[in-house]
């Protein structure tokens, strides 16, 4: 483990060398092989995956289909260091083989409870992961929501929907997303 450099992950890029060395002997390694889940929708997440080699693919909720993948370098499970939820998506080893490091959730707490400079610099990184995570997924959703939009207005031109309508519609959802609860009619 000693020639994987932590500091190289985005989320942990602002801890010093010692905190990374550090960190990375508390992980535990995992391997799966291609289709193999490290997280399971609606199930406990154990901590925090780092990928070694390889690379995932993120199945949100029961979908048969990935809406990404992450590759050597990123993370996943990171809202289980956040939350006390179950996991929101599936993660699948999409690679013939793949190796992950895990900062399990509890000890990795412990720790940041313990220090609290480390603690804000993981959490600065976390925030950024998540950020644009968050920026990339509200791109796609809106791409998707226009395509769709397009279609119903086209397809339901006769059946008293109307461009009006799915405009309307387009932007109570971007609203909600953007700034909160939608606003009224």
């Amino acid at each position: 483990m000693a020639t994987f450099n932590l500091r190289e992950v985005n989320l942990f890029s602002y801890i010093t060398r010692e905190d990374a060395e550090f960190l990375l002997q508390q992980c535990v390694p995992v391997t799966r092989q291609q289709g193999e889940p490290f997280i399971l929708f609606h199930e406990d997440v154990s901590g925090l995956f780092i990928i070694r080699e390889g690379e995932v693919n993120i199945y949100p909720e029961d979908s048969p289909e990935p809406a990404f993948t992450i590759a050597k370098g990123g993370t996943f499970g990171e809202m289980s260091i956040l939350e006390n939820q179950t996991a929101s998506a599936t993660v699948r080893a999409s690679s013939a083989k793949t190796e992950a490091l895990i900062l399990m959730k509890k000890p990795l707490l412990q720790l940041l409870d313990l220090k609290p400079l480390l603690a804000a610099q993981i959490f600065r990184g976390l925030a950024q992961t998540l950020s644009g995570r968050l920026r990339t997924t509200n791109r796609i959703f809106s791409q998707e929501l226009k395509h769709l939009c397009e279609n119903l207005s086209h397809e339901n031109s006769g059946a008293g929907i109307n461009a009006q309508h799915v405009k309307f519609f387009a932007q109570q959802i971007a609203t909600a997303i953007n700034s909160g609860p939608p606003i009224k009619k």
